[in-house]
């Protein structure tokens, strides 16, 4: 069984996690085809809208955790997540020409974390900490580090 069933119903694209018995936990191939999935539908000139559901009574658990292990052991995996998490979630609001990216022009929603996560110890990450986050440009929030 697919992970994700699509299809467009006049102006409206419907995307359908299929694995609700195991919680539509999030993968490196159950990410991959719902980015695709929600690309394919919000580059379709006919879509209007965008329906993401479920099959089943869990809409979904979140990452695997297995997956997330991987991810923090490769960096090439680690730039991916981050994509997806970025430039995914802009595609997935229909505002890939406004976010999701650093570029001039483009809103200014950031967070700056204590570490370098591209280049600590994969053992880390998840340790780290936030201390900025940014969003329009105005500091919205600061880790006291005193």
């Amino acid at each position: 069984m697919n992970f994700i069933d699509a299809y467009t119903d006049s102006n409206l694209a419907v995307i359908t996690m299929q694995q609700s018995s195991k919680g539509n936990r999030l993968n490196k191939k159950n990410l991959e085809d719902l980015y695709q999935a929600i690309y394919t539908s919000i580059k379709d000139p006919e879509v209007r809208a965008l329906l993401l559901r479920s099959n089943g009574s869990r809409f979904c658990l979140g990452m695997d955790l297995n997956y997330l292990q991987d991810v923090r052991k490769d960096k090439k995996r680690i730039e991916k997540a981050i994509e997806l998490y970025t430039l995914g979630a802009a595609y997935a609001e229909f505002m890939e020409d406004r976010k999701g990216k650093l570029k001039e022009g483009y809103l200014a929603d950031i967070v700056i974390f204590n570490n370098d996560l591209m280049t600590i110890p994969h053992d880390q990450i998840m340790t780290s900490k936030v201390d900025y986050t940014i969003v329009g440009g105005k500091i919205v929030f600061k880790r006291d580090i005193s």
